[in-house]
């Protein structure tokens, strides 16, 4: 039974909220005399920025015993929130009209901050649960200053106390009925039931036209086949239900041809059971492209429909080992072991705070980037991979003025039909300003131009570099007053592999950085264990392999150390080599690594993604901690800095080397034998 789903705004202080929730999952246990391994409640931790729904979030909602709010006044703005009122509150209406009364005790308002009545709507006035706490708590403090000050810690007890009971006799003595499974997205919004759908969004528009409009973008025009959602050549099948199911995959199947791609496109998360039939038709010799509504509007917008379209065909359509085809660049499902990373960086933008993503090479940070994207697909976006630019000569500074224009230009004719804009290329940073607002102002709500900077690295420039300097103070400069002017115009993401933009001030002749302690900085660690074992399990079954061994899995993240690129790599071959079909052991990783030793595969992804871009001193530092008797040696600052950076990494542990084979590949290069 799940007993509660608590319902709040992302970007209310999410950190405290989660606290709360387990400490009301705790005491629900408690009381109704269950276990300490059941979970009785649901919080969502997964959803960003409010875009699309999960079939968990669906399935807690339509099954919930009772519905608990955190009142703010961000709250009542929510379209997340109005839907999820608007599910429950639904439900309750279902009671017969002699239990009504009762029932709608499991309808739980509190005051996460205190606000005035007038600003809670009047359809939630009557669920505001003052008897839960004193009346002075109730309108002054809030359940988060309970939490967050001492003197309150007996009155966020008793809270605790009595709202855990009042949930475990709502939802065993008036249970509210079920109700059946449905995209919550298809919702109204309770608290502003004339609001629309957002032009363009993914439930307001329609998704047939978007899907034409990006195949025909990309050069692959499509024709009807007069059956709902379908579409030749390939067979390119639109699902905008979200209960659809494996059933329906029979008709696909028949448009389907072996040996040539087709494309699922869906609106909503697919069933489990779909999926798995899908991964089944591949593996039959019929490759099927999966791909969200949400990212193939994002691909359109940032006119990359036919650069997108390829790279799923080159990754989907050629190979059947979903080690080697499966990862995150499209598609958020196989973004392992990162949910909270996206929480934490969608509620940073909410914020209008500016985030820099940090980690080593092939970690995942343009994956993560990819799937922010398309969380952001109802705003104006521009994806800049500054890897494209020469920093020594080019005037890439006007270049990126261009893009940002023409990005708010791409969305803004997507929008609406009679844009009147014209790209055109600032010539200064008032202008560019000034063009910014202009299209901000047309567009008649408050929005903001979200600017992603992948590989910052490549236009940072190196002491010395004057030129190099200068165009970068004038490009982060431009940024820096568009992002904290009065207005607020843009929200700044970067990703990079070490923090050197945020942390580097003196420029030399050219002045200070800008960017300068500008960043939130959030590094990308590597998987954990559970993480890296869920990624194995997932893909290895749907690739119908049974069982995989804890064995398997365990050396994995040793030999790995949680780095995604390298265990795909060694899971990818491991499966190629297996001596059973169903089964994934230690024989099969023994096979799959002497094959990858003898190409010098890992050889090569550890050269290229971690030894070159080391410092010395970092350098200095592995090597000492890779031989069997460390020498120690004299720590200065250098080498402290060296340290720290290696463990914010994810290289070091315990003063050991994290990646088993890294730490063997480093003994080999200085002599030794350890393995």
């Amino acid at each position: 039974m799940l007993y509660f789903y608590l319902s709040y705004a992302r970007g209310d202080d999410d950190a405290l909220v989660n606290q709360f929730y387990e400490d009301l999952n705790a005491e629900v246990r408690l009381i109704a005399g269950l276990s300490r391994d059941p979970e009785v409640g649901f919080v969502d931790r997964t959803l960003l920025l409010g875009e699309t729904w999960s079939e968990r979030l669906s399935a807690a909602l339509s099954t919930c015993r009772t519905f608990v709010v955190l009142s703010t006044p961000r709250y009542y703005l929510s379209d997340v929130c109005g839907r999820e009122w608007s599910v429950f509150s639904s439900r309750l209406r279902q009671v017969p009209d002699e239990r009504r009364q009762a029932s709608s005790r499991a309808l739980v308002v509190l005051p996460w901050i205190p606000h005035g009545s007038e600003r809670v709507p009047e359809i939630v006035r009557p669920f505001r649960s003052s008897n839960l706490m004193p009346e002075f708590v109730f309108d002054r403090v809030g359940v988060r200053q309970l939490m967050r000050l001492k003197r309150h810690h007996d009155a966020y007890l008793d809270l605790l106390d009595g709202l855990a009971h009042r949930i475990v006799a709502a939802a065993e003595q008036f249970p509210v009925p079920d109700t059946a499974f449905f995209s919550v997205a298809s919702a109204p919004n309770a608290f502003q039931p004339d609001r629309k759908s957002p032009v363009g969004s993914s439930t307001g528009r329609d998704a047939l036209t978007v899907v034409q409009a990006a195949f025909t973008a990309a050069g692959r025009p499509l024709d009807e086949t007069g059956l709902p959602g379908m579409f030749t050549p390939g067979p390119v099948w639109v699902v905008t239900d979200a209960t659809a199911s494996a059933s329906e995959l029979p008709l696909f199947n028949e448009y389907a041809r072996h040996g040539r791609l087709s494309y699922l496109v869906h609106a909503d998360a697919l069933r489990s059971d779909v999926e798995r039939g899908l991964d089944r038709l591949r593996l039959e010799g019929k490759p099927v492209v999966t791909v969200s509504l949400r990212a193939l509007r994002a691909a359109l917008t940032d006119g990359r429909a036919k650069p997108f379209l390829d790279e799923l065909e080159r990754r989907y359509g050629t190979r059947d080992n979903l080690f080697d085809t499966k990862n995150a660049l499209t598609d958020e499902r196989f973004l392992f072991g990162r949910e909270a990373m996206l929480n934490t960086i969608g509620s940073a933008i909410k914020r209008d705070e500016h985030v820099l993503i940090t980690g080593l090479r092939k970690v995942g940070k343009t994956s993560l980037l990819n799937i922010l994207r398309q969380h952001l697909v109802d705003q104006p976006v521009c994806m800049v991979d500054l890897q494209r630019f020469d920093r020594h000569t080019e005037d890439w500074p006007a270049e990126l003025s261009r893009l940002m224009i023409e990005a708010f230009d791409r969305w803004g004719r997507l929008e609406q039909v009679d844009w009147p804009f014209t790209t055109s290329t600032p010539a200064t940073v008032s202008e560019l300003e000034r063009q910014l607002h202009a299209r901000i102002d047309h567009v008649g709500r408050s929005i903001r131009l979200t600017v992603v900077l992948d590989e910052i690295e490549r236009v940072f420039p190196e002491p010395d570099e004057i030129g190099a300097a200068r165009r970068w103070v004038r490009a982060s400069g431009a940024l820096r007053l568009l992002a904290q002017g009065d207005r607020r115009t843009v929200v700044v993401i970067g990703a990079d592999l070490r923090p050197v933009a945020n942390r580097i001030n003196d420029l030399g002749p050219a002045g200070t950085n800008p960017l300068f302690s500008f960043f939130q900085e959030i590094p990308l660690p590597l998987l954990d264990a559970d993480a890296l074992t869920e990624m194995v399990h997932t893909l290895a079954r749907e690739m119908g392999v049974r069982e995989v061994t804890t064995g398997f899995t365990e050396r994995l993240f040793r030999l790995s150390g949680g780095h995604p690129s390298l265990a795909r790599t060694i899971a990818a071959e491991s499966y190629r080599r297996r001596r059973d079909a169903t089964l994934l052991t230690d024989v099969d990783l023994d096979a799959g690594l002497d094959h990858l030793e003898e190409s010098d595969a890992v050889g090569y992804v550890l050269r290229n993604n971690l030894w070159d871009f080391l410092t010395p001193q970092e350098r200095e530092v592995l090597e000492e901690l890779a031989r069997p008797r460390p020498t120690p040696r004299y720590r200065t600052a250098e080498r402290s800095q060296a340290e720290a950076t290696l463990r914010r990494q994810g290289l070091v542990t315990d003063q050991r080397i994290r990646i088993g084979l890294f730490e063997k590949w480093i003994l080999d290069r200085v002599g030794g034998g350890r393995w």
